[in-house]
């Protein structure tokens, strides 16, 4: 292998999973466990398939209100804690799962040698493997970017009466940053560029990732207090360095739930997980004397009943408490807006018992269940034309939300989003579709299970606004006990479990 004085370094977990090519076959090889995932790929026949016609985004740096390091998420390290990609092979561009895949610039210097050696000539055929959504995805990507368009770090440097204040020196820079921006993002120079503008519009307010904040410290020399949200992500050990490079902190504050999702350990060797700041900073700040804690019990975003249900499964048990902000009235677009019959009248929950088996990959060990794939596509044909708000499906397996997505892609249902539970922290939807996928397990110890993860189910129950739909095996959730029985038991006194016949009967005029 030739790896030349520009290839990346990191620790060998960092480029575990490699994509190569043999006989125009796409393999995942993980090179920790030695396993072999096939990945399918879809063929464009014609040819002729023009990508501009695809509306193109250039991912790059918020600023104004918002200073961000866009790349940063949009060629993030991994996929959901599931699925990984080299950064020196590819550059991954995602929402939740939902992604497309371009060659990365860092790959070309690497060489030809070893592009032909690992993984064939991809910089020839990648136009003809496309991942699912690949037009959805940017499609959704240049929307949302639209509306912040103006407050873009090259937008707003670009600005005719800031760039002509600009040196010439100083105006080569701003060039190559948005030539760069454009052809290869990763090359970009963030964090000069953004020092020029802060030397020249001082900002009191700035957005960015965590990881930005840790590698750019010049722009936060006078910053004096930090907020950071979704702290129970966030590892001990990065918030300490990126802290350093905030001279003049006075005020710390951190936002998280200890009862959802934290740091993934199991990225990392078990020898260095505990002890080494490696895991959340919430769990540290527990353990800290002196740090004043308040803890936030009203929730703004779910029906009543919804948070009801959370607080039954996810909080009492802790001794906490989760009270709704909101009123039936406020709540009630599934309820009394849409034109359908819920199992039970004005209840946002609908339950789907569904025992058929779950299908096993044999290489990766994640799971589908065509089956439940079925019932929640006929649920959202039929919901989809009558329910105006946003839809989100969450998957526990990353294969399952893959074949829903597929299922929604062929639909061309492009306002419904499909994730795996542990991607959709942070988000939240109108209307949440939960698919455990696994069924007919009623003697098997469930305690360790994934599925049966507190966090992880907490996440995936409480991203509704509106409605909540679970499709699984009811029988075995409850067996599972925990967090899944405390949830069901508090949603039965609420409405009653139905089979997947009920989809038919809900849109029938005439069904009781």
């Amino acid at each position: 292998m030739i790896i030349s004085p520009s290839s990346r370094k990191a620790s060998c977990n960092a480029f575990r999973k490699q994509i190569i090519n043999i006989d125009n076959e796409i393999f995942e090889i993980d090179q920790i466990t030695g396993t072999i995932s096939e990945i399918n790929v879809n063929y464009y026949k014609n040819m002729a398939f023009d990508p501009p016609i695809i509306h193109g985004i250039n991912p790059i740096s918020f600023h104004q209100l918002v200073l961000n390091n866009v790349t940063d998420f949009l060629t993030h390290s991994y996929l959901s804690n599931v699925l990984k990609f080299s950064s020196v092979a590819f550059q991954i561009h995602k929402e939740d799962l939902i992604m497309s895949v371009t060659p990365a610039d860092d790959w070309k210097q690497t060489g030809k040698d070893l592009k032909t050696w690992i993984i064939g000539d991809w910089e020839d055929i990648w136009w003809k493997i496309v991942s699912v959504l690949t037009r959805l995805v940017k499609q959704k990507y240049a929307q949302e970017l639209e509306r912040i368009g103006d407050h873009l770090l090259a937008s707003a440097i670009s600005a005719p009466q800031l760039f002509e204040t600009l040196d010439d020196q100083q105006k080569n820079v701003v060039n190559r940053y948005v030539k760069a921006c454009e052809v290869s993002p990763r090359t970009a120079n963030e964090g000069k560029v953004a020092q020029l503008l802060l030397s020249k519009e001082k900002r009191r307010l700035i957005f960015c990732t965590l990881a930005l904040a840790e590698q750019i410290g010049g722009i936060f020399e006078d910053t004096t207090m930090v907020v950071c949200d979704e702290g129970g992500q966030a590892p001990f050990s990065q918030l300490l360095s990126a802290l350093s490079n905030f001279p003049k902190l006075t005020k710390l504050l951190i936002a998280g739930d200890r009862r959802q999702l934290s740091v993934h350990l199991e990225e990392f060797p078990e020898a260095v997980r505990n002890g080494l700041g490696l895991d959340t900073i919430i769990w540290n700040l527990d353990m800290a004397p002196g740090v004043d804690k308040t803890t936030l019990e009203t929730n703004y975003r779910s029906h009543p009943a919804l948070t009801e249900c959370i607080q039954a499964g996810a909080y009492a048990a802790h001794g906490e408490r989760l009270t709704t902000g909101r009123t039936l009235a406020e709540m009630d677009r599934l309820t009394t807006q849409t034109p359908i019959k819920l199992p039970h009248k004005n209840s946002p929950l609908v339950l789907i018992h569904q025992t058929d088996p779950m299908i096993q990959d044999p290489t990766s060990f994640s799971a589908t269940n065509p089956e439940m794939t079925r019932t929640v596509m006929d649920f959202i044909g039929n919901v989809r034309p009558r329910f105006t708000g946003s839809i989100r499906i969450i998957c526990f397996y990353a294969g399952q939300a893959k074949e829903l997505g597929t299922a929604v892609a062929n639909l061309e249902l492009e306002d419904v989003i499909v994730n795996t539970a542990d991607a959709c922290q942070g988000h939240e939807s109108d209307l949440a579709v939960v698919v455990t996928t696994k069924a007919g397990l009623t003697t098997l110890d469930a305690s360790n299970a994934f599925w049966n993860d507190e966090r992880r189910v907490n996440v995936a129950l409480s991203r509704g606004r509106y409605g909540l739909v679970v499709v699984g095996d009811m029988k075995m959730l409850w067996t599972a006990g925990g967090i899944w029985r405390r949830f069901l038991r508090s949603a039965l006194n609420k409405t009653t479990v139905v089979t997947p016949d009920y989809i038919e009967s809900m849109v029938d005029n005439n069904a009781e």
